[in-house]
C-alpha cells in the first residue's frame, strides 16, 4: 500500500474569492474531412475561429513520451484577464512538472487512462476505462498520483475561483475547444493533414526550436504563451526535490536535441530526393525537346506526318510530367513520415486551461 501523500506543498495562498458566474456555454464544431487542405491553413476571417479572449490555453508536454514535463511557459491572458500572477502560475507548473517526472510507471499508466477518458467519444472512454482498470489492479489508483493531486489542488485554489478549469488533454480535444480545422467528422485528427509548417521552412540550421515550431503552428488557435527560463525561486531545499526540479529541463533538452537531429536528417533526405526527382525530370524533358527539334527538321515538308509525330511527343511530355508529379507526391509522403516532430505533436499531452462552461461538442 502506498501511504497517503501530503498535499500541503501544493497549496496556493494567492487564491481569489469563489467565482460565482460560470457564463454561457459555447461549443466547438467539427470539420468535414473533404473540406480540409493538406496542411493546417493560416487563419482567415472566413474560418470559424475564436476571439483572442476566448482562445483556450494549451501548453504542450516537451515530448510524446508518457511522464514528460510540460513546457515552462506562461499565458499572459491569465494575468491580464484573470488576474493570476505569473509567479503563482509558474510555481504551480514547476510543481506539476516535478510530480509528472517523478511518477512511477504504474502511476503514469493510470494517468494515461485518465487522459484518454477525457475525450468525449464512447470508444475512447472504453479504452480509457480499460487502462485505468489495469492501473487499479496494480494497487495504485490514479486519484492518488502526485500529478492528479497537484492539478486538483490548483483547480480548487487557483483556476476554479477564476472561472477556469485545468485538465490533461490530447490534441484532438484541444482542437475541438480551439476550433482548429484538422478534425474529421468523427472528431479525430485527419491522417493526411500536416499540423506543423513544412520542413523546407524550418531547415536544419534554423534557429527555430522544436517547441517554437510547435507553438507557431497552433498560434492562430490557442492563447499566446511566453516561454520562461528555469526558476531560481520556490525550489525546495531537500536533495530529492532539487533533483526533480532540474530533471524536467534535462529531459526537455534531451528531447530537443533528438528532435533537432531527426529534423536535420529528414530535411537532408527530402532535399536529396527532391533534387534527384527534378534531375531525372529535367533529363527526360531535355531529351523530348531535342526530339521535337529533330522532328521539325525531318518532317518540315510533311505537315501531316509532322503533326502525328508532334502529337506523339506531346503524349510523352505529358507522361513525363505525370511521372514527375507522382514521384514528388511520394517524396512529400516520405517527408511527412520522416518528420518526427509532425508525428510527435499528434501524440503529446497538453495542459488545457479553459473557461468553465466552455464545453467541446461531443
Amino acid at each position: 500500500m502506498v501511504s497517503k501523500m501530503d498535499t500541503r506543498s501544493y497549496s496556493y495562498p494567492d487564491a481569489p474569492p469563489p467565482y460565482s458566474s460560470l457564463g454561457a456555454t459555447t461549443s466547438a464544431p467539427t470539420f468535414s474531412g473533404a473540406s480540409q487542405p493538406r496542411t493546417l491553413p493560416i487563419q482567415t476571417p472566413e474560418q470559424p475561429t475564436l476571439q483572442s479572449s476566448e482562445k483556450p490555453i494549451a501548453i504542450p508536454a516537451t515530448s510524446s513520451k508518457l511522464g514528460s514535463p510540460f513546457l515552462r511557459a506562461f499565458p499572459p491572458i491569465l494575468e491580464d484577464q484573470y488576474h493570476l500572477p505569473r509567479e503563482v502560475f509558474l510555481r504551480f507548473l514547476d510543481d506539476l512538472n516535478r510530480a509528472t517526472v517523478a511518477s512511477p510507471p504504474v502511476q503514469i499508466l493510470g494517468l494515461a487512462g485518465s487522459i484518454v477518458s477525457m475525450i468525449p467519444l464512447h470508444t475512447a472512454q472504453i479504452v480509457g476505462n480499460s487502462v485505468n482498470a489495469a492501473a487499479t489492479l496494480s494497487t495504485y489508483a490514479i486519484s492518488k498520483s502526485r500529478s492528479e493531486i497537484c492539478l486538483s489542488t490548483a483547480n480548487k485554489e487557483l483556476f476554479m475561483p477564476r472561472g477556469l478549469k485545468a485538465e490533461f488533454a490530447k490534441l484532438d480535444v484541444v482542437a475541438r475547444y480551439a476550433r482548429m480545422p484538422i478534425l474529421n467528422e468523427e472528431g479525430k485528427i485527419q491522417k493526411n493533414s500536416m499540423i506543423l509548417g513544412p520542413l523546407e521552412d524550418v531547415s536544419a540550421r534554423s534557429p527555430v526550436t522544436v517547441q517554437q515550431r510547435r507553438l507557431q503552428a497552433l498560434e492562430p488557435w490557442i492563447a499566446p504563451l511566453d516561454l520562461t527560463p528555469l526558476p531560481e525561486l520556490h525550489v525546495p531545499d531537500n536533495f530529492v526535490s532539487k533533483m526533480h526540479a532540474s530533471t524536467s529541463e534535462r529531459q526537455r533538452k534531451k528531447e530537443e536535441k533528438k528532435m533537432t537531429k531527426d529534423r536535420a536528417k529528414a530535411h537532408e533526405d527530402w532535399t536529396e530526393d527532391s533534387r534527384k526527382a527534378r534531375e531525372d525530370y529535367d533529363k527526360e524533358m531535355r531529351k523530348i525537346e531535342e526530339d521535337f527539334a529533330k522532328v521539325h527538321r525531318k518532317h518540315a515538308d510533311e505537315p501531316r506526318k509532322l503533326e502525328r509525330e508532334l502529337k506523339k511527343l506531346d503524349r510523352e511530355r505529358e507522361k513525363c510530367e505525370r511521372e514527375y508529379e507522382k514521384e514528388m507526391r511520394k517524396v512529400d509522403k516520405d517527408r511527412r513520415k520522416d518528420d518526427k516532430e509532425e508525428e510527435s505533436v499528434r501524440k503529446v499531452i497538453w495542459l488545457l486551461i479553459r473557461p468553465i462552461g466552455n464545453e467541446a461538442m461531443p
